[in-house]
Formats: structure tokens, C-alpha cells, sequence
């Protein structure tokens, strides 16, 4: 039996963590949220998650060298949001995808499984 994929969510607003969970938690993942940068390295280390959505404005804007730290210590896919338009910002630290907040909840679970599945073909009309 397969075990359930493990998302990590490093959002520094409660109320769009509380969405963006409630949302994954209903396409069927595991998630493990947190509020602070520090919480995410502290929870990448002991249940090591598969997928990481972070906010770059988590703790102060630190989330660019979250990103990266994230990749130095996980091999999780990481997906930088914000309500900035930071796509080069994160794509220079090593994220995988961008999303501009507010999310599109559908758009955030495409991502999520093109992580998990990055050999999946695409839906027809939606190659990158």
C-alpha cells in the first residue's frame, strides 16, 4: 500500500493556511503546517514531506532562504507562493513552480501532483 504524500505548509497568514490545508487535505494529502520559517525547518527535519508550499513573506520575507535551505536538507519539490509577483525571486532560489496569491485551489493541486508525478503526461491543452 502506497503511503499518503506528506505536504508541508510554510504560510505565515493563519487564515489562507487554514484554506490552502482544508483544500489539500480534501484532494486526499497529509499536510503538516506551520507559521514560521524555523517551524518548517524544524518540521522538514523530523517528518521529512514530499512537497513544500511556502510563502516567501514567511518570517519577516525569509522565505527565499527557506526555499533554499529546504532544498539543501529535503528533496521535496518546493512551491514558492506570494502576493508579490516574486516568480523570478523564487525560481533563482530553486523552487519549482510559482504561484501568485490569492491561490486558485485547483491550480495549487495541479502543481502538487506534477511534483509527485513530474513524469505524468499533462492534461491535454496544458503543457508548460
Amino acid at each position: 500500500m502506497d503511503r499518503t504524500p506528506l505536504i508541508l505548509l510554510a504560510e505565515r497568514d493563519p487564515y489562507a493556511a487554514d484554506f490552502t490545508e482544508h483544500f489539500l487535505r480534501t484532494e486526499g494529502y497529509e499536510v503538516n503546517r506551520v507559521l514560521s520559517a524555523e517551524d518548517a525547518l524544524t518540521s522538514a527535519a523530523e517528518n521529512p514531506p514530499d512537497v513544500v508550499v511556502v510563502d516567501l513573506l514567511i518570517s519577516g520575507a525569509n522565505g527565499q532562504r527557506l526555499c533554499s535551505q529546504l532544498l539543501e536538507r529535503t528533496r521535496a519539490a518546493v512551491i514558492a507562493i506570494s502576493s508579490l509577483a516574486s516568480a523570478e525571486a523564487a525560481y533563482s532560489v530553486g523552487a519549482a513552480a510559482f504561484l501568485q496569491k490569492p491561490i486558485e485551489p485547483l491550480e495549487l493541486v495541479t502543481e502538487v501532483q506534477k511534483m509527485l508525478n513530474p513524469d505524468a503526461p499533462y492534461p491535454e491543452g496544458k503543457q508548460p
